[in-house]
């Protein structure tokens, strides 16, 4: 699992998205985010950026641990 508690099911009632005429991309990766807050959050998405990487914090390592428990619920990618 990539991420617990997430079931995808296909079964007979799962119905495909016509896509003709769009364009379907991956999300975007932004390498360079400065973890302030989770309301950064929806911002991101709607620019298409579904993965944020964040440099290391000059502060303690629980720090980190900290910030990145507050980011768990959302759905986005942090690294």
């Amino acid at each position: 699992d990539i991420t617990s508690g997430v079931d995808l099911v296909i079964g007979p009632n799962t119905l495909p998205v016509m896509g003709y005429g769009l364009i379907a991309t991956a999300g975007a990766v932004d390498s360079h985010v400065h973890l302030i807050t989770p309301r950064l959050v929806p911002v991101a998405l709607s620019a298409g950026v579904t993965t944020m990487i964040t440099a290391g914090f000059e502060e303690p390592p629980a720090a980190m641990t900290a910030t990145l428990r507050a980011f768990e619920q959302l759905p986005v990618n942090i690294g």
